[in-house]
């Protein structure tokens, strides 16, 4: 009896052993095959760089940073991310420039931009969109690519292949449709890295002028990256050189590379 009962113990134990080994094996194979925290954000800048493409074909340019001008002596304000919200929205997904991104009238808008810039498919509560915050942004202030009226590669006009036009990670601190993205004036101060300075914890992408998406660490130092911030920059510094160090993945972006 003593016998059987120790036989039936060592048994059980060999089961529970190989179930353990089960398990690990299993969550180490979920865990390979996981997308990485990055996929997101290159598929998101994806969708931006066709929405921004678009806009340069229907004007000649990229879209200005921040557009203002005024209406009825009020002066409104409107984000790059809504200039070209209506290339690849829903009909019914329209802007209206004549009032402000926050308005009543652009609830709509907000939504749509809730779904292309932060990933929101399925609100579990009708106002969800409304806090949501931007998985992508671009730098702004002076000599930065979105406010030189430039374009993406290929022209005898376009920005500088290393330029950084367009920065995409997860919920970074402005909602979809403001008009707040970050200077490149306040960043040029910043001593610590890029991702205590978007608030992030993980990689993050980056679109260059010449259609070249990179993923880069999050411990990139603000330093070394602001250095491709500017078009002056850009044309002074070279990425394969300095930004190298940092980078995750290269990968190409919706338009031929020009360095391909």
């Amino acid at each position: 009896m003593i016998v059987s009962l120790q036989a039936s113990r060592r048994h059980s134990s060999k089961i529970f052993a190989v179930m353990l080994v089960m398990i690990i094996t299993g969550m180490s194979v979920w865990l390979s095959l996981r997308p990485a925290s990055y996929v997101n954000d290159v598929l998101c800048l994806h969708e931006v760089t066709l929405g921004l493409l678009g806009h340069q074909t229907a004007t000649g340019t990229l879209p200005a940073g921040v557009d203002s001008h005024s209406i009825d002596g009020a002066v409104v304000r409107h984000s790059w991310r809504a200039a070209i919200l209506n290339r690849f929205a829903e009909p019914d997904c329209v802007y209206d420039f004549d009032c402000e991104w926050s308005s009543d009238r652009n609830a709509r808008a907000r939504l749509c931009a809730a779904m292309i810039y932060a990933g929101i498919y399925v609100s579990t509560s009708p106002h969800d969109h409304e806090r949501s915050t931007t998985n992508v942004i671009a730098l702004s202030g002076d000599d930065t690519a979105l406010s030189v009226g430039g374009r993406l590669g290929g022209h005898e006009d376009s920005l500088p292949a290393d330029i950084i036009v367009v920065v995409s990670g997860s919920n970074l601190p402005i909602q979809p449709l403001e008009p707040a993205d970050p200077n490149i004036a306040d960043l040029a101060k910043w001593r610590g890295t890029m991702g205590e300075y978007l608030g992030i914890e993980n990689a993050f992408a980056v679109l260059f002028g010449d259609g070249t998406i990179w993923v880069l660490s999050q411990q990139t130092p603000a330093s070394v990256f602001v250095r491709f911030g500017t078009v002056e920059g850009a044309k002074a510094y070279d990425r394969e050189v300095i930004l190298r160090p940092w980078l995750i993945r290269e990968m190409r972006g919706p338009l031929p590379s020009a360095r391909n």
